[in-house]
């Protein structure tokens, strides 16, 4: 077992780390326009993701020197607002002001810094947010705090009955997701951030019944919504896990007092174990790779596929959140073949020899061992209820039978090397 998480060691990069960064989530605000501001070398990263993700028409740098660090910088972002400003879209309503790590050791007051802007550009909202990786190991790292800055948008509205909002994703669920249309069906709307198309649809999620919450990421944002609007929530993160899935599915419509019946459950229950009867068929003596570029909660997804019958070899983790502490203790006590190892481990820069042949969930794990049956799969991206299991399946399936390079893999994640 290779695990240097609980000790500080030197991180390696790996090409295959990215993907939504802070940047990228900032823009899920609709009409908004984001002003970065940090050294020059911080802005690389998000700059060029945002060319590649079609956003650069959206994002301006302030780039700061050494002389701006000493004597701070407040009057200068105030200045580069009113230099861009005349060049927006008239479409644009908010600007989101990220500040980079170095400002939580400058202090800038960025409670006045808003207030001043909104007082001298009261045709605008702003709003501040942060980007500090320093943040990564503690309650609130930088995809959870650029999502509380965005939540906290949100103000008190009318109470929408058959309003459900999914929380801590990123991509919306598939309209053909099992979730999705059993809320459908019972009147109810499904939404989520990125199906807004205005800042004025965007609020209207303050309105929500139901705050469900399927990815960790998402939780402080769900809790400030509750103690700010009253607004409930059930944290539910995504699980490929048969009897985790049903027991979610029934807290959710026993909330929204749906019924279903035993004979839903159960077909949903067959169809999926076909797949997994499948997937393990054709994959035949090969063993599994898994990382944690892949999911919210590796251990779970690697422990509900060892219960599955699935032969994993290593389980590549940047670290192991509360959540998944029970996760991995089981499968220490009861599957201690498998190997444990830090992705970000400086070791990894050599890669993971002769094991090009198993098939790899993850990209990072993919990138580490030069697999040549990577599975597409990124962070449960539209991965949920009976649906996330079957997909995970046929990507399983899709990586043996029409298999895509590494290559392939980063640029559809728009992965910045």
């Amino acid at each position: 077992m290779n695990f240097c998480s609980t000790k500080k060691c030197l991180h390696y990069a790996s090409p295959a780390h990215g993907g939504w960064g802070v940047v990228r989530v900032g823009m899920l605000i609709p009409q908004s326009y984001q002003l970065f501001v940090c050294p020059f070398a911080c802005g690389r990263h998000g700059a060029i993701g945002a060319i590649q993700q079609g956003l650069k028409d959206r994002l301006s740098y302030l780039y700061l020197d050494q002389s701006d660090i000493i004597d701070g910088y407040e009057d200068l972002i105030v200045e580069s607002v009113q230099e861009f400003i005349k060049t927006l879209n008239k479409d644009i309503r908010v600007i989101l002001i990220v500040v980079s790590c170095l400002d939580d050791l400058i202090g800038t007051d960025t409670i006045s810094l808003r207030e001043r802007l909104n007082k001298k550009y009261p045709q605008y909202v702003f709003q501040i947010g942060h980007m500090n990786p320093i943040t990564g190991d503690t309650k609130s790292p930088p995809l959870v705090s650029i999502q509380r800055s965005i939540y906290e948008l949100l103000e008190k509205r009318e109470l929408n009955k058959k309003l459900v909002v999914t929380i801590g994703n990123f991509e919306p669920l598939n309209e053909d997701n099992d979730i999705r249309v059993l809320l459908r069906e019972n009147g109810y709307k499904l939404s989520h951030i990125s199906q807004t198309k205005s800042y004025d649809e965007f609020l209207e999620l303050a309105g929500s019944s139901l705050n469900l919450v399927i990815a960790p990421s998402g939780l402080l944002s769900a809790k400030d919504l509750n103690n700010k609007l009253g607004i409930p929530y059930l944290f539910l993160p995504t699980s490929y896990w048969l009897e985790e899935i049903k027991a979610q599915t029934k807290e959710i419509c026993n909330f929204l007092s749906i019924e279903v019946s035993d004979e839903y459950f159960d077909k949903k229950e067959q169809h999926a174990l076909a797949l997994i009867k499948k997937a393990k068929t054709l994959i035949k003596d090969k063993k599994l790779i898994v990382s944690s570029s892949s999911t919210n909660r590796v251990f779970s997804l690697s422990l509900a596929l060892l219960r599955y019958g699935f032969d994993i070899d290593t389980i590549f983790v940047q670290s192991t959140p509360k959540i998944e502490k029970n996760a991995l203790k089981e499968i220490e006590d009861n599957f201690s073949q498998v190997q444990i190892k830090q992705v970000l481990h400086h070791s990894m820069i050599n890669r993971v020899k002769n094991k090009e042949d198993y098939v790899a969930i993850g990209i990072e794990g993919s990138y580490a061992i030069n697999s040549k049956h990577p599975v597409q799969m990124e962070g449960d991206h539209q991965m949920y209820g009976y649906q996330g299991l079957e997909n995970l399946m046929l990507r399983i399936i899709e990586s043996i039978e029409n298999p895509k390079t590494i290559e392939e893999l980063l640029d559809i994640y728009k992965l910045v090397i």
